[in-house]
């Protein structure tokens, strides 16, 4: 798949910027690499009806029925037709649950219900760093609905501390003062064995930073592949 076809213009935002979307299958080599299925990762598909992942209203529906009453006689919402919840889970080998995500889909037409499998497993993939950007109009549109106006940052204007030096004035003469130099950043690096290491997929980088980010710890050390996948396995399962 080349460049230009892994990406789909889906429309514009309030603000007039492009919202693209990056497609699943240009995503999906990279997520299986850091997750093999031939180490025993799997994802599930679970299928729910609104209705089972509301397990209180669902209470008060069985009551409502089972004592005569037609639930919207006693205030009770109305049921709503075709739609299932996808929810997609990725599992470790010792079944434990990596990351999930879900989605609300209205069967109402042939393919709707494989359309659901792929939005769900999209967003799982979104939810562990792979494509993560689908997001921001979620994140926009919640803004929006509590009144807030998103608008993109203004970049801060660059400091040019090379520029004239200060003059300070001595004894009615004036000198400029010596230029500070500034530690240059990338040589506090915090992992320049991931940085560096060509052989070690970016994928795995991005997935050893997450798990350890969600446990609340420093990225381990490692140096090549092999250690990479031994750290996010550890990671994974500790």
């Amino acid at each position: 798949m080349t460049a230009s076809n892994q990406k789909v213009l889906l429309g514009f935002d309030d603000e007039g910027e492009a919202i693209q979307y990056r497609k699943l299958s240009s995503r999906l080599p990279s997520f299986l690499e850091a997750y093999p299925p031939s180490q025993d990762y799997q994802v599930r598909i679970e299928y729910l009806d609104p209705i089972e992942a509301k397990p209180g209203l669902s209470a008060l529906y069985q009551t409502a029925i089972a004592g005569g009453h037609n639930p919207a006689d006693i205030g009770l919402p109305p049921i709503t037709g075709n739609t299932m919840i996808f929810r997609a889970e990725l599992v470790s080998p010792n079944d434990k649950i990596i990351g999930s995500a879900s989605a609300l889909v209205l069967i109402q037409e042939y393919k709707d219900w494989e359309k659901g499998e792929t939005a769900a497993r999209q967003r799982l993939l979104a939810s562990l760093g792979f494509g993560g950007e689908v997001f921001d109009n979620d994140e926009g549109r919640d803004q929006r609905g509590q009144g807030f106006t998103p608008a993109p940052v203004p970049a801060a204007a660059p400091s040019d501390k090379s520029s004239s030096a200060a003059v300070v004035p001595i004894k009615g003469k004036s000198q400029p003062t010596p230029a500070v130099v500034e530690p240059s950043v990338e040589s506090t690096s915090q992992k320049p064995q991931a940085a560096t290491e060509s052989s070690i997929p970016q994928a795995l980088v991005r997935q050893i930073d997450h798990q350890s980010a969600l446990k609340g710890i420093d990225v381990p050390e490692y140096s090549n592949h092999a250690e990479a996948k031994a750290v996010l396995k550890q990671l994974i399962q500790s």
